[in-house]
């Protein structure tokens, strides 16, 4: 069956097929993980495999179901880290540490598509350089280094707190 809206979504996906063939040669030959339209929102996205998890995105700016396509929308791309470290891995715990870099922000897409060759190769850099403190168990570490310290469950409820309920609440 069709979702209603998928024409729509369709519709602001098409624009991400310029870049694709680059974006999984890079992804091949650097061996990361190609993914598409991550969480049904038009974008691309690259990952390393393990921990540290690396990725490089790009992504519309604001949310595709809110708005009408047209040529003149604007896209970001950005760098990602996510660290679980390895007193989390044992505890189970959804606490992270994650840091964020743009590369890029609020550009039409012809604008991405001409820089893409060398945003890649600026991701690759940055992200090499970023000094993930052997995954240790000291969150000031990471934290001097640009990372965050992120909870999902806290997030989920403060949210809830705020009225602002989410999917994920009835799992806590």
């Amino acid at each position: 069956m069709v979702r209603p809206d998928q024409a729509k979504f369709d519709q602001f996906s098409a624009v991400f097929r310029a870049v694709d063939a680059q974006l999984q040669e890079f992804a091949a030959t650097n061996h990361l993980k190609y993914l598409q339209d991550v969480k049904r929102q038009p974008n691309r996205e690259l990952h390393t495999n393990g921990n540290p998890l690396l990725m490089f995105g790009i992504r519309l700016d604001g949310c595709w179901y809110n708005m009408n396509y047209h040529e003149g929308l604007l896209y970001s791309v950005g760098a990602t880290g996510v660290v679980w470290p390895t007193r989390i891995l044992t505890t189970k715990s959804d606490e992270r540490q994650v840091r964020q870099v743009p590369l890029l922000e609020h550009q039409p897409f012809d604008v991405i598509h001409e820089n893409l060759g060398r945003l890649l190769e600026e991701w690759k850099q940055l992200v090499t350089s970023w000094h993930v403190p052997a995954l240790a168990s000291s969150d000031d570490v990471f934290e001097a280094d640009g990372w965050q310290v992120t909870k999902k469950r806290e997030r989920i409820k403060q949210a809830e707190a705020d009225g602002n309920p989410t999917p994920l609440s009835k799992h806590l």
